[in-house]
């Protein structure tokens, strides 16, 4: 059986197994190294334009809203990107969180706005809010639908000093959900 292989493939006729291998494997390396990072490269980036998208008309949107509400000192919108309105912190359970791109491809805010619009899992998406005081924009970011540690984080001073008791205790629980998974990692490792 060898050595009608080997016959096989050293006969003219044999000739063509190994270049049709040989094209199979150029073609399959090919799929693999070039067209497949390329792809998903093209989806990454496509899911940054629609966020960056998201936040361009969030932007507008909120903008508008201020100016139709007559105003105010310091106002916070969370932007329903199935409606295009931006709605009070009362009506966030209405809105359907849409951000896409991960921690990774926000790097630096290229969306134009803080945070992390995706966070795959069970957190996954996010969605905007947009903080106006005085009639200018001061701050958009991502956020969920509670309030955490991160909200916290990427909120202006004027933000944080605007927090209610409710908003605060959110934070302090999500805090306390932090350390208690800090302790269970260490705990495990130990």
């Amino acid at each position: 059986m060898k050595n009608k292989i080997l016959q096989k493939l050293h006969s003219e006729n044999g000739v063509i197994l190994p270049i049709v291998l040989l094209s199979i494997a150029v073609i399959a390396a090919t799929i693999f190294f070039v067209i497949i990072p390329g792809y998903q490269e093209h989806l990454r980036n496509a899911r940054i334009q629609a966020d960056t998208q998201s936040v361009a008309t969030a932007r507008d949107v909120a903008s508008v809203t201020y100016l139709q509400d007559g105003g105010g000192d310091l106002v916070t919108y969370y932007y329903d990107e199935r409606s295009h309105k931006c709605l009070p912190r009362s009506q966030i359970g209405d809105i359907e969180p849409y951000g896409r791109c991960s921690e990774k491809d926000n790097r630096n805010g290229v969306t134009g706005a803080k945070g992390v619009p995706n966070f795959g899992g069970d957190c996954g998406a996010q969605l905007l809010a947009i903080t106006i005081a005085d009639g200018d924009i001061i701050n958009i970011r991502w956020t969920g639908k509670k309030y955490t540690v991160l909200d916290y984080d990427l909120m202006t001073i004027r933000e944080r000093n605007a927090l209610d008791s409710e908003a605060l205790d959110e934070i302090e629980k999500d805090r306390q959900r932090i350390k208690a998974q800090e302790e269970a990692r260490g705990e495990n490792a130990g």
